[in-house]
């Protein structure tokens, strides 16, 4: 048997340059003393994955180009170069491709704050760790200076904490869901409540509605 790349990933939303140097670095040590006893890696490749945040979450694009600097610096440091590397930025291309629009159902009161229950969820919404979706009011002057309110689906499901915001809302009240467009489609179930419409905008028009779950309609979503 012979190893020829590894492949690995650090989850989600990641902005900090450590989180991707040191797996690297500890990557190369680990493949060092393994050498030692047993020639049978001839490494061709490595992948470190995605896990990159999207552009939302980094102050500005130049942090974007520090950060994939210091990856290369922190590779070609510890590697030869006739081994690849492969990162997957899809969730920092992606991640502001789709906002959910939710409407408030009920809300609950308790010690530890108040409870916003959203009819979105573990139907669309899956349980990536370190997921980090941002809601905002979708009516103006709902912001709260310091209590936060907990939004969460209707069913305790692993998807069921969706995020915290200082937004005050009612009943009935419309909220908007970011940092999503990579959480969405991807992995989700028709599980409990049925898929929400998708509005496709374009250049600012709406250019196609699906409001069906069929086969075809899944298909034409991802441009298949």
């Amino acid at each position: 048997m012979v190893i020829s790349g590894f492949s690995y990933h650090i989850f989600s939303n990641q902005v900090s340059i450590s989180d991707f140097c040191k797996p690297l670095k500890e990557l190369f040590f680990f493949i060092n003393s393994v050498k030692k006893d047993r020639n049978i890696i001839k490494l061709e490749y490595i992948d470190i994955g995605g896990g990159i945040a999207p552009r939302m979450l980094f102050k500005n694009d130049q942090c974007l180009r520090k950060l994939i600097k210091n990856i290369a610096i922190t590779f070609k440091n510890n590697f030869s170069n006739n081994i690849t590397l492969f990162l997957e930025p899809g969730r920092y291309i992606v991640s502001d491709s789709a906002i959910i629009f939710s409407r408030v159902k009920s809300i609950k009161k308790t010690k530890v704050g108040t409870w916003a229950v959203l009819d979105i969820g573990t139907n669309y919404l899956i349980p990536a760790p370190g997921a980090n979706f941002k809601i905002l009011a979708c009516k103006k002057n709902k912001l709260l200076r310091s209590n936060y309110t907990r939004f969460v689906d209707g069913i305790c499901s692993p998807a069921g904490f969706i995020n915290k915001a200082k937004v005050k809302v009612e009943e009935g009240d419309l909220v908007a869901i970011s940092n999503c467009g990579a959480y969405t489609s991807v992995m989700k179930e028709e599980f409990v409540f049925k898929n929400p419409e998708h509005v496709f905008i374009r250049k600012g028009k709406i250019i196609n509605k699906i409001k069906s779950t069929s086969f075809n309609d899944f298909l034409k979503y991802h441009g298949w």
